[in-house]
């Protein structure tokens, strides 16, 4: 839980998909964003390279199992807290 006395936070949504040429390079993946699962505020840059600080990371799940075609992949959904800077 996080308690601001000022201007609110916003939330933002992120989905996509993860792929990587093994599981073990997708599992990978994974725990590296895991890791920022750790209450602390990050810098998050999107794909048009624009910065959004100070966010946190909420949450992150895996939508659909792991795949395998071409490579391993699977969907995600990222849920952030930008705090008021």
């Amino acid at each position: 839980m996080i308690v601001d006395m000022g201007i609110g936070a916003r939330a933002i949504v992120q989905t996509g998909r993860l792929t990587a040429a093994t599981c073990d390079g997708l599992s990978s993946s994974v725990a590296a964003i895991e890791a920022f699962i750790d209450g602390r505020t990050h810098t998050l840059v999107d794909k048009q390279g624009q910065t959004h600080s100070p966010v946190i990371l909420e949450q992150f799940e895996l939508t659909t199992p792991i795949r395998v075609g071409r490579a391993y992949w699977c969907d995600y959904t990222c849920r952030y807290l930008q705090l008021p800077s």
